[in-house]
């Protein structure tokens, strides 16, 4: 159990346990974000009755590994399901269960050493940097389609209707930041499709949100 009075020394130990699982990462966003995200962990796992110290650690990587939000994005439904399920009182058997879809949706998504995402950004890469052009009454159906294109093991897994939610929830968060840019938007969904619906606020990737200027 995690107790008041550890609970800084805990941080630096889980710290430095992200730093040698995510270290290219870590390195990237910086010390003082590392200890923001330990501390949102901490509070999210804690929420959901996670309250040993291996379970928080867990919990922390699928942040590192799914984003920040991956609790409640709706791609990753297996992790919202499990966290919510109440009736499981034992916490070994929660995270069993959370490990256990965790690893198979791994292998069907990412593929054997990731080469199913690698594959994804050969694809995404080029697309970004072509010059797309969308109209307002086909854009969702074009990104769905090219959301397809780029990354069809993902989208298989989602179904249309999840990435038509996800794709109405980037326009929004888009929207709320003053953006019309079809293709900023296009950007931004994709990026949720690879990072977690909720990366225009995620520390873990900062410049998102800091190219876009959300505050």
């Amino acid at each position: 159990m995690l107790t008041k009075p550890a609970d800084d020394q805990f941080i630096a130990s889980a710290m430095d346990h992200i730093y040698k699982s995510f270290s290219d990462t870590c390195e990237l966003i910086g010390t003082e974000r590392v200890r923001r995200t330990v501390k949102t962990a901490i509070a999210k796992a804690t929420s959901y009755g996670l309250t040993t110290k291996g379970a928080v650690l867990f919990f922390l990587e699928c942040m590192y590994a799914f984003g920040s939000e991956f609790d409640t994005d709706p791609t990753l439904p297996w992790a919202f399901e499990v966290l919510n399920d109440r009736a499981e009182v034992h916490e070994e058997i929660r995270l069993s269960r959370l490990y256990q879809s965790l690893s198979a949706f791994s292998i069907r998504v990412f593929g054997e050493s990731h080469s199913q995402v690698i594959s994804a950004i050969h694809k995404l890469l080029p697309l970004l940097k072509s010059p797309l052009a969308f109209e307002d009454a086909t854009f969702e159906s074009r990104i769905l389609s090219l959301l397809y294109q780029v990354f069809p093991e993902r989208c298989a897994v989602c179904g249309d209707q999840v990435l038509r939610s996800l794709i109405q929830k980037g326009c929004r968060d888009v929207g709320r930041l003053g953006i019309q840019s079809h293709k900023v938007k296009a950007m931004v969904i994709f990026l949720m499709l690879f990072l977690g619906h909720g990366v225009l606020r995620d520390q873990i990737y900062y410049w998102v949100g800091d190219a876009l200027s959300v505050k």
